[in-house]
């Protein structure tokens, strides 16, 4: 699996993998991904009002910060992270049309990936290890799976 990780590529950059694997993260409720693949937002362009959006189901398609490219991704990584899968055809039209067949083919393997580690994780119980400095912006509390 970690020959298929990305960390920046032309096509698909850091930012954009940052709001991916951030989107993945909430999308299968996993409180240590999130806080993981947080660490650093501002650093790879993601603001506090982008994290925030991604937290919520929808919320991404009104902020005015994404692109359309990064919404695209966005739509296709909830279609990855919803159970079960579906896969719109207009959803991967639309982002098959904004990328080269590699770039697609890094979007999917990136968000497949992060969606695999989250239900790892989530299974063996791991929780939150504060890589991001603001859990508070986060959310965390709201994406615990693990109940007593």
């Amino acid at each position: 699996m970690e020959a298929l990780v990305v960390h920046d590529d032309p096509e698909v950059p850091r930012r954009l993998l940052k709001l991916l694997r951030l989107a993945v993260s909430y999308g299968v409720s996993c409180p240590f991904c999130i806080d993981l693949n947080a660490h650093g937002h501002a650093g790879d362009g993601v603001t506090d009002d982008e994290v925030r959006a991604l937290a919520l189901p929808g919320a991404f398609e009104t902020c005015p910060s994404l692109s359309d490219t990064e919404k695209a991704v966005l739509r296709f990584a909830a279609c990855l992270t919803a159970t079960p899968v579906r896969f719109p055809d207009t959803v991967v039209a639309d982002l098959k049309s904004r990328l080269s067949d590699r770039g697609f083919t890094v979007v999917a393997a990136t968000a497949a990936q992060v969606n695999l580690w989250a239900r790892l994780i989530q299974g063996l119980g791991v929780q939150e290890a504060g890589f991001s400095s603001d859990l508070n912006l986060l959310d965390l509390d709201r994406f615990r799976t693990r109940v007593p």
